[in-house]
């Protein structure tokens, strides 16, 4: 394309998907109690953000969290399994239901 802003655009669109795979890969080497601290900052910020819109999206992006923090143990968070390893896959996941249930209230 002779676009002028077609090579800018291009290169925006590979540098992020530079950042995401690199965030990605970073998210699979996070350890258990990595994943619960930073779902604990995260919930902080949702349930003291007072606009409604901005707590709906924080809220999402908390889904978000716990998808790639369950994904990050292995596990299908369809199969109900806790498969604890030294009790640290209990405590994530018993964090991820407590925070799924309490996102449920909130809606």
């Amino acid at each position: 394309m002779n676009h002028p802003y077609f090579h800018k655009l291009m290169g925006a669109a590979l540098l992020l998907a530079i950042v995401s795979s690199a965030q990605a890969a970073q998210d699979r080497t996070l350890t258990d109690e990595q994943w619960r601290e930073r779902m604990q900052q995260h919930w902080q910020q949702v349930i003291s953000e007072e606009d409604v819109r901005k707590r709906k999206a924080l809220l999402r992006e908390h889904e978000d969290l716990m998808e790639k923090a369950t994904e990050s143990m292995g596990m299908d968070q369809k199969m109900g399994g806790h498969m604890g390893k030294n009790g640290h896959h209990d405590e994530l996941m018993n964090r991820i239901d407590m925070h799924r249930h309490m996102m449920d209230m909130m809606r």
